[in-house]
């Protein structure tokens, strides 16, 4: 887990900096709104403020969070044709497969990638059609969604070397995979 986090710290910055790099290519007149400005500012009565930046980075966290979960949910739903859980673990929210549920790597693979891979793509597509001013929200949510898909990543690696016919229960401590490793 400590590793999955630190893997999503480190992938802010390059997503962020990808993204910039998308915007400028393709639409160069939203960069306006991506400007980090005002996250803190001092009013005329000499209290501090909190800029529109820190909203839209709370506001697109809060949303990110449980879209993430819900493409995960859906997709259990959908491979193993029962509710999926839901729930709040510390400061994290997750979504799991019904109990006594087993599903090729792949497919459990598929679900826990999914929402790096359609939320990414979603949100890439709409930052070209989005109003400007939208961008730097939507941006944010892309950004965090790459970063909180960290342990996807981590998972998919630790169950890449299995082999496709291998079978994999999701537990509320992890997984546990039932077949060989590939050779």
């Amino acid at each position: 887990m400590a590793g999955a986090v630190a893997l999503g710290m480190v992938l802010l910055f390059p997503v962020a900096w990808f993204l910039v790099q998308f915007i400028r290519l393709l639409r160069p007149a939203a960069l306006e709104g991506l400007a980090f400005r005002n996250m803190l500012t001092v009013t005329p009565d000499g209290t501090l403020s909190l800029g529109l930046p820190i909203i839209e980075i709370a506001v697109a966290l809060l949303v990110m969070l449980p879209v993430h979960e819900l493409v995960h949910g859906l997709f259990f739903w959908w491979f193993a044709g029962q509710r999926p859980r839901f729930g709040v673990r510390g400061l994290f929210l997750y979504a799991a497969a019904p109990p006594d549920v087993y599903f090729p790597r792949n497919q459990f693979l598929i679900v826990g990638l999914a929402p790096l891979v359609l939320l990414t793509l979603v949100g890439l597509l709409s930052i070209l059609i989005v109003p400007v001013g939208a961008v730097s929200m939507l941006s944010l949510f892309v950004i965090f969604n790459v970063a909180g898909a960290a342990g996807d990543i981590v998972m998919a690696l630790r169950f890449l070397p299995y082999s496709a016919d291998s079978l994999i229960q999701d537990q509320d401590t992890g997984a546990i995979v039932y077949g060989p490793e590939q050779t």
